[in-house]
């Protein structure tokens, strides 16, 4: 989990960035299977069905990007985004803060269910 945090603080590309954070992600899930499989793979079920709408959000966001012929690698190319494509930029703000890192309540409880099944 930290490592996949900490992976994530240093990239300055894009995808790199949500790939790291994606360890991370992969971190909460797997102590939920090693503290008690039974309690912990609904945990789970839950926990990734809302974070693989986010991702998968976020991605198809980033390559649309890369498909329009546009270099849009790194964070510093992102700035500007909600002036040359609104909508775009508001659907990559959804998937990316507001789906899943600024909702804490819906974090809190994922979260929860997933350390709830530690012994």
């Amino acid at each position: 989990m930290t490592l996949g945090n900490v992976g994530a603080l240093v990239q300055d590309n894009i995808k790199r960035l949500l790939a790291y954070s994606s360890i991370a992600h992969a971190g909460y899930m797997l102590v939920a299977f090693a503290a008690q499989p039974e309690l912990g793979t609904s945990a789970v079920m839950f926990y990734t069905a809302a974070y693989a709408a986010m991702n998968v959000g976020a991605f198809a966001v980033v390559s649309h990007f890369a498909n329009a012929g546009e270099k849009y690698l790194t964070l510093e190319d992102y700035a500007g985004l909600g002036r040359r494509s609104p909508m775009l930029a508001a659907t990559l703000t959804f998937f990316h803060d507001v789906a899943d890192r600024h909702s804490d309540y819906r974090r809190l409880l994922r979260q929860i269910l997933l350390f709830s099944a530690r012994p």
